[in-house]
């Protein structure tokens, strides 16, 4: 089996939020050999950081998704 066979065999096996991962790794290949020059900076430490302070919030429960129609619930939630 060749290798693009075995590695699309083994992401087809992924859940979906492992799924997400990978990609985040294949766009970081990408970006490292000047494919996505133009998204560099998602990779420096600082954008980094804040990433992973905005996953540990999701998971914590210390944000509320809005949309256009529950604008006002949302502006509530932010107690503004």
């Amino acid at each position: 089996m060749a290798t693009r066979e075995m590695v699309l065999e083994a992401v087809n096996g992924l859940p979906d939020e492992r799924i997400e991962e990978v990609l985040g790794f294949v766009s970081y290949l990408q970006w490292r050999e000047g494919l996505l020059e133009d998204q560099s900076w998602f990779w420096s430490l600082a954008w980094q950081a804040r990433i992973r302070q905005g996953e540990a919030d999701i998971a914590a429960g210390r944000t509320k998704l809005v949309t256009a129609e529950d604008i006002e619930e949302g502006l509530a939630w932010l107690d503004v």
